[in-house]
Protein backbone atom coordinates (compact mmCIF):
# COMPACT_ATOMS: atom_id res chain seq x y z
CA UNK A 1 0.00 0.00 0.00
CA UNK A 2 1.46 3.61 -1.16
CA UNK A 3 0.10 7.19 0.65
CA UNK A 4 0.48 9.70 -1.54
CA UNK A 5 0.32 13.66 -0.95
CA UNK A 6 2.15 16.68 -2.33
CA UNK A 7 4.61 14.11 -4.79
CA UNK A 8 5.37 12.28 -1.99
CA UNK A 9 4.92 8.37 -1.82
CA UNK A 10 5.10 6.58 1.53
CA UNK A 11 5.70 3.03 1.06
CA UNK A 12 6.86 -0.13 3.29
CA UNK A 13 10.97 -1.39 2.40
CA UNK A 14 10.58 -4.68 0.76
CA UNK A 15 13.88 -5.73 2.29
CA UNK A 16 13.34 -4.01 6.31
CA UNK A 17 9.83 -3.59 6.15
CA UNK A 18 10.67 -0.26 7.23
CA UNK A 19 8.59 3.14 6.39
CA UNK A 20 9.78 4.79 3.07
CA UNK A 21 9.60 7.68 1.57
CA UNK A 22 10.04 7.39 -2.43
CA UNK A 23 11.37 4.36 -1.40
CA UNK A 24 14.62 6.30 -0.77
CA UNK A 25 14.91 7.27 2.80
CA UNK A 26 13.72 5.41 5.71
CA UNK A 27 11.53 7.52 8.07
CA UNK A 28 11.77 6.94 11.43
CA UNK A 29 8.22 8.03 12.28
CA UNK A 30 4.74 8.45 10.49
CA UNK A 31 2.50 11.36 11.57
CA UNK A 32 -0.54 12.08 10.12
CA UNK A 33 -1.89 15.45 10.63
CA UNK A 34 -4.35 18.88 9.62
CA UNK A 35 -3.35 21.93 11.59
CA UNK A 36 -1.39 19.54 14.42
CA UNK A 37 -0.14 16.21 14.40
CA UNK A 38 -3.27 13.68 14.94
CA UNK A 39 -1.41 10.48 14.92
CA UNK A 40 2.48 9.24 15.20
CA UNK A 41 3.60 6.03 15.05
CA UNK A 42 7.69 5.93 15.89
CA UNK A 43 10.60 3.82 16.52
CA UNK A 44 12.69 6.63 17.77
CA UNK A 45 14.74 5.58 20.79
CA UNK A 46 15.30 7.96 23.49
CA UNK A 47 16.05 7.72 26.81
CA UNK A 48 16.25 3.93 26.47
CA UNK A 49 12.43 3.59 25.59
CA UNK A 50 10.79 2.97 21.70
CA UNK A 51 7.63 5.58 21.89
CA UNK A 52 4.22 5.21 20.21
CA UNK A 53 1.75 8.13 20.40
CA UNK A 54 -1.58 9.47 19.29
CA UNK A 55 -2.61 12.57 19.03
CA UNK A 56 -5.98 14.82 19.35
CA UNK A 57 -5.83 18.09 18.46
CA UNK A 58 -2.28 18.20 19.50
CA UNK A 59 -2.94 16.55 22.58
CA UNK A 60 -1.62 12.94 23.64
CA UNK A 61 -4.12 10.80 24.82
CA UNK A 62 -1.93 7.41 24.61
CA UNK A 63 1.60 6.67 24.79
CA UNK A 64 3.47 3.04 24.90
CA UNK A 65 6.79 3.14 26.26
CA UNK A 66 7.63 -0.18 24.09
CA UNK A 67 11.23 -0.58 25.43
CA UNK A 68 10.07 -1.09 29.29
CA UNK A 69 6.97 -2.83 27.75
CA UNK A 70 4.80 -0.02 29.91
CA UNK A 71 1.56 1.59 28.79
CA UNK A 72 0.95 5.25 29.24
CA UNK A 73 -2.48 6.48 29.07
CA UNK A 74 -2.66 10.30 29.12
CA UNK A 75 -5.50 13.28 29.65
CA UNK A 76 -4.39 16.02 27.88
CA UNK A 77 -0.30 16.14 27.83
CA UNK A 78 -0.73 14.73 31.89
CA UNK A 79 -0.18 11.00 32.66
CA UNK A 80 -3.47 9.76 33.79
CA UNK A 81 -2.99 5.60 34.32
CA UNK A 82 -0.18 3.60 33.57
CA UNK A 83 -0.03 -0.24 32.84
CA UNK A 84 4.03 -0.90 33.82
CA UNK A 85 5.74 -3.80 32.67
CA UNK A 86 5.44 -5.51 35.67
CA UNK A 87 1.54 -5.95 35.69
CA UNK A 88 1.39 -3.50 38.32
CA UNK A 89 -1.54 -0.44 37.35
CA UNK A 90 -0.60 2.88 38.80
CA UNK A 91 -3.28 5.70 39.20
CA UNK A 92 -1.59 9.05 38.50
CA UNK A 93 -4.53 10.65 40.27
CA UNK A 94 -8.31 10.29 40.93
CA UNK A 95 -10.25 7.15 41.70
CA UNK A 96 -10.94 4.39 40.42
CA UNK A 97 -14.57 3.96 40.12
CA UNK A 98 -16.21 0.69 39.99
CA UNK A 99 -20.24 0.15 38.86
CA UNK A 100 -22.53 -1.25 41.89
CA UNK A 101 -22.57 -4.96 42.30
CA UNK A 102 -18.97 -5.18 40.90
CA UNK A 103 -15.24 -4.74 42.96
CA UNK A 104 -12.36 -6.89 43.33
CA UNK A 105 -12.65 -10.32 42.78
CA UNK A 106 -9.88 -12.67 45.48
CA UNK A 107 -11.23 -16.22 43.85
CA UNK A 108 -7.90 -16.34 42.37
CA UNK A 109 -7.07 -17.72 46.10
CA UNK A 110 -7.96 -20.71 47.95
CA UNK A 111 -11.20 -20.67 50.33
CA UNK A 112 -14.31 -22.16 51.40
CA UNK A 113 -16.10 -18.55 51.72
CA UNK A 114 -19.24 -18.27 49.96
CA UNK A 115 -17.92 -15.22 48.06
CA UNK A 116 -14.28 -13.55 47.43
CA UNK A 117 -15.79 -10.67 45.95
CA UNK A 118 -14.67 -7.54 47.32
CA UNK A 119 -17.47 -5.20 46.46
CA UNK A 120 -18.25 -2.62 48.80
CA UNK A 121 -16.30 0.42 51.88
CA UNK A 122 -18.41 2.96 52.72
CA UNK A 123 -17.72 5.70 55.93
CA UNK A 124 -20.50 7.87 56.79
CA UNK A 125 -22.55 9.72 59.67
CA UNK A 126 -26.08 8.17 61.62
CA UNK A 127 -27.67 9.92 64.62
CA UNK A 128 -28.29 6.85 67.77
CA UNK A 129 -31.41 7.71 69.85
CA UNK A 130 -33.03 6.19 72.74
CA UNK A 131 -36.32 4.79 71.99
CA UNK A 132 -36.72 3.05 75.09
CA UNK A 133 -35.58 3.42 79.13
CA UNK A 134 -36.12 7.37 78.96
CA UNK A 135 -39.08 8.68 78.18
CA UNK A 136 -39.70 12.24 76.99
CA UNK A 137 -35.70 12.49 75.85
CA UNK A 138 -34.37 15.37 74.88
CA UNK A 139 -30.54 15.85 73.52
CA UNK A 140 -27.85 18.23 74.14
CA UNK A 141 -25.81 16.22 71.38
CA UNK A 142 -26.08 12.95 69.37
CA UNK A 143 -23.79 12.00 66.60
CA UNK A 144 -22.02 8.73 65.21
CA UNK A 145 -20.38 7.16 62.37
CA UNK A 146 -19.50 4.32 60.11
CA UNK A 147 -17.48 2.29 58.72
CA UNK A 148 -18.79 -0.70 56.06
CA UNK A 149 -16.37 -3.21 54.99
CA UNK A 150 -18.13 -5.57 52.91
CA UNK A 151 -20.83 -6.08 55.18
CA UNK A 152 -18.90 -5.81 58.44
CA UNK A 153 -19.98 -2.43 59.95
CA UNK A 154 -18.31 -0.64 62.64
CA UNK A 155 -19.92 2.17 64.60
CA UNK A 156 -19.44 4.55 66.83
CA UNK A 157 -21.69 6.94 68.39
CA UNK A 158 -22.24 9.38 71.21
CA UNK A 159 -25.41 10.85 72.93
CA UNK A 160 -25.75 13.41 76.11
CA UNK A 161 -29.24 14.09 77.09
CA UNK A 162 -30.46 17.35 78.96
CA UNK A 163 -34.04 16.21 79.91
CA UNK A 164 -36.11 12.98 80.73
CA UNK A 165 -37.09 10.24 82.67
CA UNK A 166 -36.35 7.27 83.63
CA UNK A 167 -38.41 4.15 83.35
CA UNK A 168 -38.02 0.32 84.03
CA UNK A 169 -37.78 -0.70 80.33
CA UNK A 170 -34.51 -1.96 79.00
CA UNK A 171 -32.68 0.85 77.63
CA UNK A 172 -32.24 0.90 74.25
CA UNK A 173 -30.79 2.90 71.12
CA UNK A 174 -31.58 2.93 67.27
CA UNK A 175 -30.91 4.61 64.41
CA UNK A 176 -28.01 1.71 62.92
CA UNK A 177 -26.78 3.35 59.68
CA UNK A 178 -28.21 -0.63 58.20
CA UNK A 179 -30.23 -3.29 58.35
CA UNK A 180 -28.78 -5.60 60.74
CA UNK A 181 -28.20 -9.54 58.99
CA UNK A 182 -26.07 -10.90 61.95
CA UNK A 183 -25.93 -10.07 65.64
CA UNK A 184 -23.34 -8.12 67.32
CA UNK A 185 -22.29 -6.20 70.03
CA UNK A 186 -21.29 -3.27 71.38
CA UNK A 187 -19.45 -1.77 74.71
CA UNK A 188 -19.67 1.87 76.22
CA UNK A 189 -16.28 4.05 76.23
CA UNK A 190 -18.50 5.81 78.54
CA UNK A 191 -21.25 5.76 81.10
CA UNK A 192 -22.17 7.92 83.74
CA UNK A 193 -23.14 5.17 85.99
CA UNK A 194 -21.66 3.32 88.62
CA UNK A 195 -23.15 -0.22 86.80
CA UNK A 196 -21.13 -2.01 84.03
CA UNK A 197 -22.98 -2.94 80.88
CA UNK A 198 -22.93 -3.64 77.06
CA UNK A 199 -24.95 -3.45 74.45
CA UNK A 200 -26.19 -6.16 72.22
CA UNK A 201 -27.19 -5.65 68.68
CA UNK A 202 -30.18 -7.62 67.13
CA UNK A 203 -33.56 -6.10 64.77
CA UNK A 204 -32.18 -3.06 64.04
CA UNK A 205 -31.37 -1.54 67.89
CA UNK A 206 -28.86 -1.83 70.39
CA UNK A 207 -30.13 -3.39 73.51
CA UNK A 208 -28.53 -2.73 77.07
CA UNK A 209 -27.45 -5.70 79.41
CA UNK A 210 -25.87 -5.36 82.82
CA UNK A 211 -22.52 -7.38 83.21
CA UNK A 212 -23.85 -9.01 86.12
CA UNK A 213 -26.74 -10.59 84.27
CA UNK A 214 -30.20 -9.19 82.85
CA UNK A 215 -31.10 -5.66 81.36
CA UNK A 216 -30.09 -2.62 81.81
CA UNK A 217 -32.96 -0.11 82.47
CA UNK A 218 -33.76 3.39 82.59
CA UNK A 219 -33.48 3.32 86.02
CA UNK A 220 -29.99 2.12 86.17
CA UNK A 221 -28.92 5.17 85.10
CA UNK A 222 -27.65 8.17 87.36
CA UNK A 223 -29.28 11.08 85.61
CA UNK A 224 -31.86 10.01 82.70
CA UNK A 225 -31.72 13.32 82.24
CA UNK A 226 -28.14 14.09 82.25
CA UNK A 227 -26.94 11.03 80.68
CA UNK A 228 -23.57 10.99 78.95
CA UNK A 229 -22.76 7.46 76.81
CA UNK A 230 -19.87 6.77 74.29
CA UNK A 231 -19.96 3.66 72.64
CA UNK A 232 -18.37 1.15 69.96
CA UNK A 233 -19.52 -1.76 68.14
CA UNK A 234 -19.20 -3.86 65.28
CA UNK A 235 -21.85 -5.91 63.55
CA UNK A 236 -22.98 -7.95 59.88
CA UNK A 237 -25.23 -5.65 57.88
CA UNK A 238 -27.87 -7.86 56.00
Amino acid sequence: MTIKQHGGVFGRHPEFGTVDVDGLATVKSLTIQSNEPLLKISDEFSGGVYSNEIFQSGYTCYYDQMGLGSHVFRIGRDPALTVRYDKNIVLADGNLIVPSGNGIDFSATSGTGTSELFDDYEEGTWTPAVSAGISGVGYASQSGVYTKIGNLVTITGQISTNAGTATGDQFTLTGLPFSVGQIGGAFFTYLNTGVAASLWIASGSMFGYKATGGNLSGTDLADAANTIIYFTGQYTAS
